[in-house]
């Protein structure tokens, strides 16, 4: 696949191939809902306190209206009684600019009830301490009915005693009430409670994508330790779910309609693994089925599924010997022999295969990861701060290499909350934030928050020096370094890499600036790298000086036809 390499020099040049009207939230995701606007060009509100409610708190934060933009000028953890509502549409949650270890949610979740919203890097534990009148409705993140354009990326939810996650339209609700164009993406969705509080009993479930949802995309996540539900969809429901890691359930993971048939199951299912673990050995009934009957498959189609459902399956792995675990269910009630090829890892409960060989439900240019490389990616890319974990996320991804952990009733079966720093740093912005300096779609404030991000995200990742990439930076009294952001339009299947040098203008290598060459190198699953020249202090008064940094040679992306390299200039301001 040809790539566009956009080598965005904040703010100087931008080169791209591909110009497109609109774009995504994020640079190079994919899914649905992904390009809506969320809260570009709005508001900035500042969480100031780990209230859960008042001026300052993100409960105040999420009720204002308007288009906005919550960054975070603390970390620690905000206990909140119920949910938080998101109610207003055109909001971005920026968690990623909360100082570390980070923002978590504990007791409650987020429920989204509105349109045009980007929750980024959240981490939400529920758990069982607040036993009121509804513990079957707490979720960590409930998308509600009548949501659409609405992006979940890189959180981490636990502890859930309804569902982790839930996309809720439901059989009640009216066309203008369905649900779509959601995306889940990048997540660490594990440890639903099992034997808790929920009023219905055993409820450890993953995400569940209830009847009239269109247009869900589940990419990228982690579900680990929940005993269904990973995830289920419903009925009269469109999805497309990839490159999902699915460890220890305890049951069937992926349900197809496990209710009444209110229409048909349209689901692209591609590039998922499934792993065992203790909660989920072969061969014998489940701890956690319902019925003596119930046997682990990595994919269950249940007996109410519409037979106009349209199931693909494509490049899905599974430590489960499903071939002899439907053998053995087969001695019970099964009206089908075994099923063969992709087909082989389900249990069918229907009289018909709800089979189509063509993709019913996709996403333009997505390149699926191979399932044999998905473990090691994910392992460093799911969840709220990969670079930054809390002790829960360290341990899940621990527990799914060592092929440990077991499903839980309470949160304290494993210590519960971590404690977490509460640390106040408050926030400095980019100049101009609602403007574009670089015409390129994203205002100032965006290409921040996406720095932002990135730096809990990804390896070799320098902090940044002062809280934007300056194009005109000062010469000081001391070292420091000046960033330059390398970006690409598409996340990358493979490494993409371009060799640099830099140039004198009027300034003089190792009087001005550190002269620095080498490979600048994108990670595959990533969508930037960055490149720090030293620029050297003095108090010397010298003139206004500029140098240069060229790029060339791009391996695994390409520049514009015709152009060999790319360069850009910067200036260097004297302070003295």
């Amino acid at each position: 696949m040809k790539f566009a390499l956009l080598f965005i020099i904040k703010f100087s040049i931008l080169v791209s191939i591909n110009c497109l009207a609109a774009i995504p939230i994020i640079p190079g995701l994919q899914g649905f809902g992904v390009e809506t606007v969320a809260g570009r060009g709005g508001e900035i509100i500042r969480v100031t306190n780990l209230n859960s409610s008042g001026e300052g708190s993100l409960g105040w934060a999420l009720f204002q209206s308007g288009p906005r933009t919550i960054i975070f000028d603390v970390s620690g953890t905000i206990w909140i009684q119920d949910h938080l509502q998101i109610e207003n549409p055109y909001v971005t949650v920026a968690f990623q600019t909360a100082p570390s270890p980070g923002i978590t949610l504990a007791g409650a979740g987020i429920e989204i009830r509105t349109h045009d919203v980007l929750l980024h890097h959240p981490r939400i534990r529920v758990g069982d301490l607040i036993n009121d009148a509804y513990p079957g409705d707490r979720d960590g993140i409930a998308v509600k009915a009548g949501s659409y354009n609405v992006v979940i990326d890189h959180c981490s939810v636990s502890w859930g005693v309804d569902e982790n996650v839930s996309v809720s339209g439901s059989a009640e609700t009216t066309e203008q009430d369905n649900i779509h164009d959601v995306t889940f993406s990048n997540c660490i969705i594990a440890e639903g409670l099992a034997n808790s509080i929920h009023p219905k009993g055993e409820h450890s479930k993953g995400m569940l994508i209830l009847d009239y949802s269109e247009n869900i995309a589940v990419i990228k996540n982690v579900f680990a330790h929940n005993v269904a539900r990973s995830p289920s969809l419903k009925g009269a429901t469109s999805s497309f779910v990839a490159n999902n890691l699915i460890y220890n359930a305890g049951a069937s993971a992926t349900a197809i309609n496990e209710g009444l048939d209110s229409g048909p199951v349209i689901a692209s299912i591609i590039g998922n693994r499934y792993l065992l673990g203790p909660d989920s050995s072969f061969g014998i009934d489940s701890p956690f089925a319902d019925d003596d009957d119930e046997y682990l498959s990595a994919i269950e189609v249940f007996e109410h599924t519409s037979p106009d459902s349209k199931i693909y399956l494509e490049d899905n792995s599974s430590s489960h010997s499903n071939q002899q675990i439907y053998i053995d269910w087969l001695q019970h009630s099964s009206p089908l022999t075994p099923l063969q090829g992709e087909w082989s890892i389900v249990r069918l409960n229907t009289g018909f295969i709800p089979q189509t060989n063509t993709v019913p439900i996709d996403i333009n240019d997505y390149v699926p990861l191979a399932v044999s490389d998905l473990t090691d990616i994910l392992y460093t890319t799911a969840g709220s701060r990969p670079l930054d974990r809390d002790s829960v996320d360290s341990r899940i991804i621990d527990e799914i290499k060592n092929g440990t952990g077991t499903i839980i009733n309470s949160q304290d079966e494993v210590s519960g909350w971590p404690t977490l720093n509460e640390n106040s740093e408050p926030n400095v912005l980019p100049n101009a934030p609602n403007n574009d300096d670089d015409n390129d779609g994203y205002t100032n404030l965006e290409e921040w928050l996406h720095y932002k991000a990135l730096v809990v995200e990804q390896e070799d990742v320098q902090p940044w020096m002062s809280s934007q990439v300056d194009t005109t930076p000062t010469e000081k009294d001391s070292n420091h370094i000046n960033y330059f952001l390398l970006q690409i339009g598409t996340e990358l299947v493979n490494d993409a890499s371009v060799d640099y040098f830099t140039q004198d203008g009027t300034a003089t290598s190792g009087q001005d600036y550190v002269f620095s060459s080498g490979t600048a190198t994108i990670k595959a699953g990533s969508t930037h790298t960055v490149i720090g020249i030293e620029i050297i202090g003095d108090n010397a008064k010298e003139n206004t000086e500029t140098f240069m940094l060229t790029i060339k040679n791009p391996i695994g992306a390409s520049f514009p036809d015709g152009v060999t390299e790319i360069s850009v200039i910067r200036t260097i301001i004297d302070d003295d």
